[in-house]
């Protein structure tokens, strides 16, 4: 019987531990949102979400915790497309992502101009790097390592927060317009990669001898008898 309950219960307590969690990142988006993330704590978390200081540290033991979570939880509202994948269409996950960024406009600004949102993106850095470079493998595939870095690098930022206000605050961009203008300018680096890399293939091909001339050639070096 004991077994019976605890496999019973052990589901229920899961739920509830994503609802408090969910409870508490709505909190702190929340707050983020009115305050800034450099004027948030965990009191203040706590008091916004309705649950005690000892819960909210629970479920985040630290602020590179909770900091993370929130950044996990944006990335769910802006459809999981935060975090580039390999085999992703990156132009038109840009322009979804680009003009998501409108509905959390606060939250954004605040993660892009606060110390504490500089080391929120900081920590999801490397996991977001990597999801870069596994979505370009192929298209870079052939370039030098400078210049592969130089392609990734100006598509991450067409692909980015930092992009999207640039376009708002100076050109008066909304979201939607903002991620069309990343999506075309992403397709366009894109095409240019994969023109190079044709060219690249015609000149290996006309490079490289044929079944004809190499036959040839090892009759030219065939000793006499």
């Amino acid at each position: 019987m004991k077994s019976a309950a605890r496999t019973y219960a052990s589901p229920l307590r899961k739920q509830q531990a994503a609802a408090t969690r969910e409870r508490i990142l709505q909190a702190l988006a929340s707050l983020v949102t009115e305050d800034g993330l450099d004027e948030v704590s965990f009191k203040a978390v706590a008091e916004a979400a309705g649950l005690t200081e000892i819960t909210i540290y629970r479920h985040f033991r630290n602020r590179v915790e909770l900091r993370r979570a929130l950044w996990s939880w944006l990335d769910v509202r802006l459809g999981g497309r935060g975090m580039p994948r390999a085999g992703s269409d990156l132009a038109d996950d840009a322009r979804v992502v680009l003009a998501g960024f409108d509905d959390h406009a606060p939250l954004i600004r605040a993660a892009l101009l606060s110390k504490e949102g500089r080391a929120m993106r900081m920590a999801v850095q490397p996991e977001r790097r990597a999801g870069f470079e596994a979505a370009l493998a192929a298209p870079t595939a052939g370039l030098g390592a400078a210049e592969r870095t130089r392609a990734m690098a100006i598509i991450q930022l067409l692909y980015s927060a930092h992009a999207w206000m640039s376009m708002r605050d100076q050109w008066g961009l909304t979201g939607q317009q903002a991620g069309e203008a990343s999506a075309w300018a992403i397709g366009v680096l894109l095409e240019n990669l994969r023109h190079q890399q044709r060219g690249r293939r015609r000149r290996a091909a006309h490079q490289s001898p044929g079944p004809r001339a190499k036959r040839s050639a090892a009759t030219t070096r065939r000793p006499s008898r």
